[in-house]
């Protein structure tokens, strides 16, 4: 017998595109001036400006981030989902051939929003920002998983069933052709996600970071619901170097 598997609203979450910026002042060093002498400190911020951004690789600067939300469903409980009535087993030999889940818009029509695969589905935030609107994330029974409400303002209103699991994703891709020929080789082992708001990172961060097999950077962390809470999250993608930083901000209402 299968468990409840009815929609409950998670959160409402918002995420702000990424954008570089400095993840610190610059330092200016100071010096004794004569009396009545005035010390040029905009000229010296502009100088460590400068410097800070000769310093940054242009792999970095050109990188791609892509943020959104990834839906994971036990494999126990999807498998046996789709092993249930039978109609599925009429239709095994389909179902061997397609994917055990995909987003359906509000007319019923499959759309891709993100990847899927073993039960991980994936809901990239600039996909359905183009086009808001409700999708539902249903198996090949028909059953519904996850349900998101788009708003016109970004919003995004997320509802689960029990068991699945919600995680928010921050992924960086970097064009190694851009590399100029300063950049020095190890440049992306001075990267480290960091949070820019004086808190740690999203608790249960452990999931991330991670190193993708095309060298894409990937962070993520456990969506944990707690009701009435608001959370901003300040995250970023550092060059410790530079300082420059790719930075996102995640708002999330309970």
């Amino acid at each position: 017998m299968l468990p409840n598997l009815s929609l409950s609203r998670l959160m409402t979450a918002t995420l702000t595109p990424p954008r570089l910026v400095l993840s610190q002042d610059a330092v200016l060093m100071t010096r004794p001036v004569l009396e009545g002498a005035e010390e040029n400190v905009e000229e010296q911020r502009q100088m460590a400006l400068q410097a800070s951004q000769r310093q940054l690789p242009a792999a970095f600067a050109g990188a791609e981030l892509s943020e959104g939300i990834l839906f994971s469903i036990p494999a126990a409980l999807l498998s046996r989902s789709l092993a249930h009535g039978q109609s599925f087993r009429k239709e095994r030999s389909f179902i061997q051939q397609a994917p055990p889940l995909v987003w359906k818009d509000a007319a019923g029509l499959s759309v891709d929003l993100g990847k899927s695969a073993a039960g991980r589905t994936e809901l990239v935030w600039k996909r359905v920002l183009a086009a808001p609107g409700r999708y539902r994330l249903v198996d090949l029974r028909g059953q519904c998983w996850a349900e998101v409400e788009v708003g016109e303002r970004g919003q995004v209103e997320v509802a689960v069933v029990p068991h699945v699991q919600t995680q928010v994703w921050i992924e960086a891709r970097f064009n190694h052709e851009q590399s100029a020929p300063s950049d020095k080789a190890p440049w992306r082992d001075r990267l480290i996600w960091k949070s820019l708001d004086g808190r740690n990172l999203p608790r249960k961060s452990e999931l991330g970071p991670s190193v993708l097999p095309d060298g894409s950077l990937r962070m993520e962390w456990v969506v944990e619901a707690k009701p009435g809470a608001n959370l901003t999250h300040h995250v970023a993608l550092v060059d410790t170097v530079s300082h420059w930083a790719w930075l996102s901000v995640v708002q999330q209402t309970f």
